[in-house]
């Protein structure tokens, strides 16, 4: 679990520099915020559905399968919510 973790925060750290720039002495944000936050909503629920399934149906704990949830969720709201902002599910 945690050398996925680890790899996912270096794929954010490279994600950051990719979406903004440097205007004097001041970091600049190129991004849609609304995506990030409708990202932020799709973990926390990602989360707390797969806790019940746990908790209330016997289930396991399975990583890999809560990060698809995830994946999968964050794209869906995001292509269907945030006007402007698009990427591919396969990216």
């Amino acid at each position: 679990v945690f050398p996925h973790l680890y790899s996912f925060a270096f794929d954010s750290l490279s994600m950051v520099g990719q979406n903004g720039k440097w205007e004097g002495s001041r970091w600049v944000w190129q991004v849609n915020w609304r995506c990030f936050q409708v990202v932020w909503v799709s973990v926390i629920w990602s989360l707390w559905l797969h806790r019940n399934i746990i908790i209330f149906q016997q289930g396991v704990m399975d990583c890999k399968e809560v990060l698809d949830s995830i994946k999968l969720r964050s794209w869906k709201w995001i292509t269907s919510y945030v006007p402007g902002c698009s990427f591919s599910y396969i990216s």
